[in-house]
C-alpha cells in the first residue's frame, strides 16, 4: 500500500510538471503575435483581446511593461519575459516611461482581465488615468494643508 501511495504521488508530481511546461509553451506560442505588436503607437481594440484567456492577458500586460524593462515579481510574467530574446531587465523602470497610448492599452487589458475574474476587489481596477487623477488630488490636498501650516 505504501509503495502504491509513493507511485501515485510521484505520478501526480510528474503530471503537474508536464502541465506547467505545456501551459508555458502554449502561452508563448499564443503570444508571439503580441510580442510584435507596437503598443506605443497602435491602439488595441477590445475585440482583439476579449477572447484571450486570463493567463494570456496577464502575460500580455507583462509584454507592454517588459518592453521598458520592468522587473516583475509575479513568477509567470517573470518566467515568460526572461524566456524572450528582446526582454532586458531595467532596475530603473518607472511608469512614467510609458506613453499615453501604452497606458490606454494597459487599461484595456486590465479591464479585460477584470471581466474574466469571478470577483474584483475595489482597489484592483485603478486604471492609469484614474491613478494620475488620484495623484493630482493628493498633491493639491497636500498643498492646501501646507497653506494652513500643517
Amino acid at each position: 500500500m505504501l509503495r502504491n501511495t509513493r507511485q501515485l504521488r510521484t505520478a501526480s508530481i510528474i503530471f503537474a510538471a508536464i502541465t506547467i511546461v505545456c501551459f508555458t509553451a502554449n502561452a508563448q506560442d499564443n503570444l508571439k503575435v503580441w510580442e510584435k505588436f507596437d503598443f506605443a503607437h497602435s491602439a488595441l481594440k477590445p475585440s482583439e483581446i476579449q477572447t484571450l484567456p486570463l493567463e494570456d492577458l496577464k502575460l500580455l500586460r507583462g509584454i507592454v511593461f517588459g518592453r521598458h524593462g520592468r522587473i516583475f515579481k509575479d513568477p509567470d510574467i517573470k518566467t515568460y519575459l526572461e524566456g524572450t530574446s528582446w526582454y532586458k531587465a531595467n532596475a530603473g523602470f518607472q511608469n512614467s516611461m510609458l506613453n499615453e497610448l501604452e497606458r490606454r492599452n494597459l487599461d484595456l487589458i486590465r479591464e479585460a482581465e477584470a471581466g474574466k475574474h469571478e470577483h474584483v476587489e475595489p482597489g484592483d481596477m485603478l486604471l492609469a488615468h484614474e491613478a494620475v487623477e488620484h495623484k493630482k488630488t493628493r498633491h493639491s490636498q497636500r498643498r492646501r494643508m501646507e497653506g494652513f501650516g500643517c
